[in-house]
C-alpha cells in the first residue's frame, strides 16, 4: 500500500508543479550535457596526448670506438632498465641514409669517413611515457659505459602533462560546480513543492506518520526529475556526437555506457537534491 502511495503522490506532485518541474528537468539536461562534453573532451584529448606521448623516442648515441660485440652488450644492459619496451639499434650507415632522406642532399660526401654516431632507438612502456618517469630512464640509459649521450623530447613531454594536468583539473572543477547547482535547483524545487503542502504533512505528523513514510514520496520526485533530465540528456549528447561524426568521422570517441552514466548521475543528483530538501523541512 505504501508503496503504490509513494508513487502516486510523487506523480501528483510532479503534475501539481508541472512548470517548476520541467523547468528543473530541462536545466538538470544542460548541465549534464555540459558535464558529458567536458568528458568527452577530456577523455578524447587524453587520446591524443597518448599518441602523441607514444611518438616521443628516446636516442643513445654510441662510444665511435666500440665494436659489435660491446654495442650488443650495451643492447642488452639498455632492455633491462625499467620501462624501456623496444630499442632498435640504428647503424652509422643508416643514420647518414635517414639524414640525406630527410635533408635530400648530401652534405657529407666531402668528408672521407661518416661523421654520425651509431645510436639505439628506445621506446618506452606507455605507463614510462611521462616527464618525470623519462628522464629517470634516460638517466639510467646515460649511466651505461659506451653511452655518450641520451636525446629524447623531454619538453615536449613536460608540456604535455602540464596541459593535460589542467584539462583535467578544470573539468573536475567545472564538473563539481555544475553538479552541485543542479542538486541545488532540485533541491529548491522539491522545496517548493514541499511548503505548497505543508499542511498536509503536519496532519500526517499529527497521525503518527514517520518521517521516512513522509519524505519518500518527494525523494521520488526530485529522481524522477532528474532521471527524466538525464534521459534528455543522453539522447541530446547521443545526437551532438552523431552529428559531429556525420562531418567529420570518428572526430569524436564516445564509449556508449557514456549514456547510461548520463542518465544514473541525473537519477543521483535528484535523489541528493530531494534528500536534502527533504531533510531540512523535517528536521
Amino acid at each position: 500500500m505504501s508503496v503504490w502511495y509513494t508513487i502516486r503522490e510523487s506523480l501528483e506532485g510532479f503534475r501539481r508543479a508541472r512548470m517548476a518541474a520541467a523547468i528543473t528537468t530541462f536545466t538538470v539536461a544542460f548541465a549534464l550535457v555540459l558535464m558529458a562534453l567536458v568528458y568527452i573532451v577530456a577523455s578524447n584529448l587524453g587520446r591524443v596526448v597518448l599518441n602523441l606521448r607514444a611518438r616521443v623516442q628516446m636516442e643513445a648515441f654510441l662510444d665511435p670506438s666500440l665494436t659489435d660485440q660491446e654495442a650488443q652488450k650495451i643492447e642488452d644492459r639498455i632492455r633491462a632498465v625499467a620501462g624501456v619496451e623496444q630499442v632498435e639499434f640504428v647503424s652509422k650507415e643508416k643514420a647518414l641514409l635517414e639524414f640525406e632522406r630527410e635533408f635530400g642532399e648530401d652534405i657529407f660526401s666531402v668528408l672521407d669517413d661518416n661523421p654520425l654516431p651509431a645510436s639505439f632507438r628506445i621506446r618506452l612502456k606507455p605507463e614510462f611515457q611521462r616527464s618525470d618517469l623519462a628522464k629517470r630512464v634516460a638517466d639510467a640509459v646515460g649511466q651505461i659505459e659506451g653511452v655518450d649521450e641520451v636525446v629524447y623530447r623531454g619538453d615536449v613531454l613536460a608540456l604535455l602533462d602540464r596541459y593535460m594536468g589542467i584539462v583535467l583539473l578544470g573539468g573536475a572543477v567545472f564538473g563539481f560546480l555544475i553538479g552541485l547547482g543542479s542538486v541545488l535547483l532540485i533541491s529548491n524545487t522539491i522545496r517548493l513543492a514541499i511548503l505548497t503542502r505543508a499542511n498536509v504533512i503536519e496532519i500526517m505528523q499529527l497521525v503518527g506518520a514517520t518521517n521516512s513514510f513522509i519524505r519518500r514520496p518527494f525523494v521520488l520526485e526530485g529522481m524522477l526529475q532528474g532521471t527524466l533530465g538525464g534521459l534528455l540528456a543522453a539522447l541530446t549528447l547521443y545526437a551532438l556526437v552523431r552529428a559531429a561524426n556525420l562531418e567529420i568521422p570518428n572526430l569524436v570517441v564516445v564509449d556508449r555506457r557514456l549514456y547510461l552514466v548520463v542518465v544514473l548521475v541525473g537519477w543521483l543528483l535528484g535523489a541528493l537534491g530531494s534528500a536534502v530538501a527533504v531533510r531540512k523541512f523535517l528536521k
